[in-house]
């Protein structure tokens, strides 16, 4: 089976994350090799993780991945990063290390202490030192891409603007309101006095707010919200990101009112509308930068696709032994 195989699979295979080195597939504890490029080795978990990240991605997206395919993807994946990084050592480029360290002490004492972490690498197949291993190999192929794809990548502002013009369905926002709020809590599980206690609360509290106090300054004094130490600043937000109750009254007042109090199942709440902006195309200075970014990544992608497509025609990719996946023949 040919499968053809994206930038989206590079960038994969170059982000293989501490999250997932802890979700391995099960190997039973034997780590053959099952393919070696130019030479050099690909153990069997080494191709189990990377699938435990393409069926992951899968399920994200909604799809579902046949086992062929996974193992197909997989394989691609890991061979592209072996390729990447005999790249990188030809081309003298190193790892980080002190990363690669920080990375592994960050997993120990994820996994609660270097015991714990050696069982749970060993039930991928994995030892700590084969997975540092992999580690350092994954940081020599980011350092590559570091300093010599993205060091010489560049997005001019007319590129950005192209990008901004030819695609407006993207930036489109519907209508948001910035606002404020002091909430007083009520426990799920409160009783009729707790209720009537905490609403006295909050009336009092409405009062000095609709009598034209300092709202952000009360807030700081009276809410028992996360936000109140910013003054209750909910900052801009769309009517279907807030409960209804508290949308409603948000999204019905004008900018500079004080709503009632209004209750939500987290309590007893006192908005105040600061701004509402209107549904409509987003400023291209406000995404600029996260277009810039975009384009950057795109290109990044495009650059690794064409270095892989040079180092997979001139590498020898063998299957060991007849197990694991068959290798890929995306070349």
């Amino acid at each position: 089976m040919k499968v053809v195989f994206r930038s989206a699979a590079v960038v994969v295979a170059i982000s293989m994350t501490l999250a997932g080195g802890l979700a391995l597939a099960q190997a039973g504890g034997n780590d053959p090799v099952v393919l070696k490029v130019n030479g050099e080795p690909v153990h069997a978990s080494e191709i189990n993780l990377a699938m435990g990240g393409v069926q992951n991605d899968a399920r994200q997206s909604g799809r579902q991945a046949d086992q062929e395919q996974a193992m197909q993807m997989a394989a691609q994946q890991v061979i592209d990063a072996k390729l990447l990084a005999q790249e990188a050592r030809r081309q003298g480029i190193a790892p980080d290390t002190a990363r690669v360290d920080q990375s592994m002490a960050a997993l120990e004492k994820q996994a609660g202490g270097a015991d714990k972490l050696a069982s749970m690498l060993a039930q991928g197949g994995f030892t700590v030192e084969g997975y540092k291993k992999m580690m350092t190999e994954m940081s020599l192929v980011n350092q590559f891409i570091e300093k010599k794809v993205m060091s010489g990548i560049t997005v001019t502002d007319e590129e950005a603007k192209k990008f901004y013009d030819e695609n407006p369905t993207y930036f489109q926002r519907p209508e948001e309101v910035h606002a404020r709020h002091i909430i007083v809590r009520v426990p799920q599980d409160a009783t009729p006095e707790q209720k009537a206690e905490a609403k006295k609360k909050i009336e009092a509290i409405q009062k000095r707010a609709a009598a034209g106090e300092d709202f952000a300054r009360l807030a700081q004094e009276t809410s028992e919200g996360p936000s109140a130490k910013d003054g209750g600043d909910l900052g801009f937000f769309s009517k279907d990101r807030m409960v209804p109750e508290f949308a409603d009254v948000a999204f019905a007042l004008k900018p500079g009112e004080v709503s009632g109090v209004v209750e939500t199942r987290f309590g007893y709440h006192v908005i105040k509308n600061e701004e509402t902006r209107p549904a409509g195309k987003v400023p291209f200075e406000e995404v600029k930068d996260r277009i810039v970014e975009s384009l950057k990544k795109q290109k990044m992608a495009g650059e690794v696709d064409t270095i892989l497509e040079k180092l997979r025609a001139d590498a020898k990719i063998e299957q060991v032994g007849g197990q694991g996946a068959t290798p890929p023949v995306s070349k």
